[in-house]
């Protein structure tokens, strides 16, 4: 099923107006975070950008990108920074999902409609509105990780690994995909991630200076410690359930939880290792699963798996796949997760839902890589030479 590519202009800037109208009033502290850091940078202030105990306690960013703030807090008011940010992401959350459609081989639904369903399962999930919201970083480092995964698939190593490195450098997980590229035997992808994010890093220094970069290391080994309310993933059920009283995490929470992502990621190689042929769904599975198992990971850091949820609409077709779709993303939802927020706060349902959710998600990503990973059947031919 082919549309005009008119029509998926037209679908993201659909997708624009609504999230104009939705969150363009929105406060965007991130955006907020990142004005101060700039000008907290450019006033001198270089030891007040990580500081625990200034305004800028979860600012976790790479301290080059503070320094580029540093450079448009002299350029533009609070005000045009904000709406600048705020007009671009929904084009880049649509074009993650438009990115995502693209390498499909077996195409029964356009890419348009793929599109289209995405981009309103972006507008009632969680990660989705959270990102829109007050977490626009979320947003382009996603966009960069699809793009790294699409770029990579159609054998373009260069803009995948510069692709995957600007990622890193605003989302610091991502940065397991590399491991499993170079297992994968893509070992173009991951020389140039390795050059670039050498090369940033460089940079980074040069322009910010060593101390910014321990306090940056720092502010990453704070956050990995914090209480972790509102993450999706395994560190953050265990941490509610085994210990939650605790300010700090404990040192048989680190080690339970370092013991984990180590083993999730071994496995996750051994799953890749060998195969010549790697379908497109398998780096959203594996992207998901390694971000379960990470003490990062909110709402919006499965963006990118979500972008691909589409692809669910060309395994089960166009109804089927959208009752799938909405069995999926419904729970990912307020109107979802509602009911059990009234739940005991103990239990931590939310975040239990939201990440069994997505979890049951990647388990259909995996039927849909097994089922396109069958051979077709072979006619059977009679003896005078007819086909069944």
């Amino acid at each position: 099923m082919r549309h005009p590519a008119y029509y998926t202009a037209i679908v993201v800037a659909a997708f624009w107006a609504a999230c104009w109208l939705l969150f363009a009033h929105q406060s965007a502290p991130e955006v907020r975070q990142l004005f101060i850091a700039g000008h907290l940078l450019a006033l001198g202030e270089e030891a007040a950008v990580y500081s625990a105990d200034g305004a800028l306690a979860p600012f976790a960013m790479l301290p080059i990108w503070a320094v580029f703030a540093s450079w448009g807090v002299q350029l533009l008011p609070f005000g045009a920074l904000k709406l600048m940010i705020v007009a671009t992401a929904p084009v880049l959350l649509a074009g993650s999902v438009w990115i995502a459609a693209r390498p499909i081989e077996a195409r029964d639904v356009s890419t348009t409609m793929m599109t289209a369903v995405g981009c309103v399962a972006m507008l009632f999930v969680l990660p989705g509105t959270e990102a829109l919201a007050s977490d626009q970083s979320a947003i382009l480092a996603g966009f960069l990780t699809v793009a790294a995964i699409e770029r990579s698939q159609s054998k373009v190593p260069l803009v995948a690994g510069l692709a995957l490195a600007g990622a890193t450098s605003l989302s610091i997980h991502v940065a397991l995909l590399a491991p499993l590229w170079l297992v994968a035997g893509r070992w173009r992808e991951t020389a140039v991630f390795l050059c670039t994010c050498a090369i940033v890093l460089s940079l980074s220094v040069a322009v910010a200076g060593a101390p910014m970069h321990e306090d940056y290391l720092a502010a990453l080994e704070a956050l990995r410690l914090s209480p972790t309310e509102g993450r999706w993933s395994l560190d953050a059920m265990l941490g509610t359930w085994a210990w939650p009283e605790a300010a700090i995490r404990p040192d048989a929470w680190q080690m339970t939880s370092a013991i984990v992502m180590a083993a999730t990621l071994a496995f996750t190689t051994l799953a890749i290792t060998g195969r010549e042929r790697i379908h497109v769904l398998t780096w959203p599975v594996a992207l998901t699963a390694l971000t379960f198992v990470t003490p990062y990971a909110g709402p919006s850091a499965y963006l990118p798996a979500l972008a691909f949820m589409p692809h669910l609409l060309d395994r089960f077709g166009l109804r089927t796949g959208g009752l799938v779709i909405i069995g999926c993303a419904l729970p990912l939802t307020l109107a979802g997760t509602g009911p059990v927020a009234l739940a005991p706060e103990a239990l931590n349902l939310p975040v239990v839902l939201g990440s069994l959710s997505l979890l049951a998600l990647s388990i259909l990503f995996v039927a849909t890589i097994r089922e396109r990973a069958q051979p077709e059947p072979r006619p059977q031919v009679f003896s005078d030479g007819s086909e069944a």
